[in-house]
């Protein structure tokens, strides 16, 4: 079921969420910032998707996280942004 909606489930979410997606993903990070800034943290977001959370989490943490997920497409589609951190 993910794999066929992959391409569009962000923008999905976003609407259907009334954009309340975005409000949780900054709320998350922001609970999770002072592990997320400690130099020998090890983060790791499964079931990710297509990363909106991962990168939401990198940007913070200044560095590059580990995401996961069952679906291959979810994650090839956000495969572009995760370049960024080498």
């Amino acid at each position: 079921m993910f794999g066929r909606v992959a391409h569009r489930y962000d923008l999905a979410n976003h609407l259907l969420s009334a954009n309340i997606d975005r409000y949780w993903r900054s709320h998350t990070v922001a609970r999770v910032r002072d592990i997320l800034r400690r130099p020998d943290a090890r983060v790791m977001d499964l079931a990710c998707g297509t990363g909106d959370l991962l990168v939401a989490l990198e940007r913070d943490a200044q560095r590059g996280l580990v995401g996961s997920d069952f679906c291959h497409p979810m994650l090839a589609g956000r495969r572009v942004s995760w370049r960024g951190w080498g």
